[in-house]
């Protein structure tokens, strides 16, 4: 029969394995997102030093890695692109999609990296 310690400390190794599995897959999670961010950061610096609202802007991934739909293809994008899809891409990058239709925009555009035109 089994002390009654032994029983408790192997029910403790057990919750404490589990326990580093759970932040071990906290860990890889934040690493990705911090790749991501990385990312975004390279893309918006490159997006900041264009000099024409009709070159392509760089790509940002969400924080999930994903593009969101209907990106913005070039600066001057942003000022044509449908309410709706304004609003859509905000949400994608988990942004306050609040304001009036030029408030949204430009906190589009300044997530992005780029000027409006």
């Amino acid at each position: 029969m089994p002390r009654a310690g032994s029983v408790t400390n192997r029910a403790l190794l057990n919750k404490l394995t589990s326990m580093e599995t759970s932040i071990d897959s906290m860990l890889d999670d934040m690493n990705q997102m911090m790749r991501y961010q990385e990312m975004r950061s390279v893309a918006r610096t490159r997006n900041a030093v264009l000099y024409n609202s009709h070159q392509n802007i760089e790509l940002l991934s969400t924080d999930n890695g994903g593009l969101p739909m209907n990106y913005p293809t070039r600066a001057i994008d942003i000022v044509n692109i449908p309410d709706v899809e304004v609003v859509g891409l905000l949400q994608s990058y988990d942004l306050n999609a609040g304001g009036d239709d030029y408030s949204q925009r430009k906190r589009l555009a300044e997530f992005l990296g780029v000027m409006l035109p």
